[in-house]
């Protein structure tokens, strides 16, 4: 296996594991939902390194919807409306929907492939 299957439990206990339902969303008690799109997902489950996978997916399902808004900062054009967090060289993208607490997770990529500067 490459990367994490969502879903799929990590620990013995099942514990990370289970902040994830079968279509992958996560959610966290403060009431944030997490949602992949298509590029994140499939980076999480096999274009990235099996270690960048893991630490991506355990920085969004556990870290992320504690508190999306702290986590680094806003974008501009033409991201505006999304925000990145620093995960080592690469960069997850994300935007915050605010009247759903939903939090989409756009992309997942080495920092010069997400912003388009190589």
């Amino acid at each position: 296996m490459r990367g994490p299957t969502l879903g799929q439990d990590r620990s013995p206990e099942g514990a990370a594991g289970s902040l994830c339902t079968a279509s992958g969303d996560v959610s966290d008690s403060e009431g944030w939902t997490v949602k992949l799109t298509g590029p994140a997902r499939r980076a999480l489950q096999g274009e990235l390194p099996e270690a960048v996978a893991w630490a991506a997916y355990t920085f969004i399902t556990e870290r992320l919807p504690t508190n999306p808004h702290r986590l680094d900062g806003e974008l501009v054009a033409p991201y505006e409306g999304c925000r990145s967090a620093h995960l080592g060289t690469y960069r997850a993208v994300y935007r915050i929907d605010e009247s759903s607490r939903t939090i989409y997770v756009v992309a997942v990529r080495l920092r010069g492939d997400v912003y388009g500067t190589r």
